[in-house]
């Protein structure tokens, strides 16, 4: 912002972390990771309409209907309750809301995103059993 010398030394050191460690490299590796291992959840899941994204940057979409990809806003936020009751924090993003927003830390591993994407399972299993259909959080007569 300023340019002062403090915040290009600052800038610097950041840049030389990414490099040294490698964080680039690895937000790719496990970013993919994660990629597929929602893909899997969106075969299993009807709600998932799409999974996309770069790096650890990742938007999983949440839909009521395929043919009319009608945004799940109430399911979306009720998601990111229930991950916040887990200790993961999770938001929602786009037009309908509807979009669960990853965009963890660089730290961010493997076994936290097998972590993450079980419970995500739980959770939209449990859903799934507790309501008529993906299409509202009603629970059954």
């Amino acid at each position: 912002f300023g340019g002062s010398p403090v915040s290009c030394a600052v800038g610097l050191a950041v840049l030389d972390v990414l490099e040294k460690e490698q964080l680039r490299a690895h937000a790719a590796s496990v970013g993919s990771v994660l990629m597929e291992l929602l893909r899997q959840q969106k075969a299993k899941h009807p709600i998932i309409g799409d999974v996309r994204g770069i790096g650890l940057f990742i938007g999983v979409d949440l839909i009521k209907d395929t043919a009319t990809r009608t945004p799940a806003t109430e399911e979306a936020n009720y998601v990111v309750s229930r991950l916040k009751e887990n200790y993961i924090l999770l938001s929602t993003d786009g037009p309908g809301r509807n979009v669960l927003k990853f965009k963890p830390p660089m730290c961010f591993s493997v076994d936290n995103a097998r972590h993450v994407v079980a419970k995500m399972d739980t959770i939209l299993t449990d859903m799934e059993k507790k309501v008529r259909s993906c299409e509202t959080l009603r629970l059954r007569p």
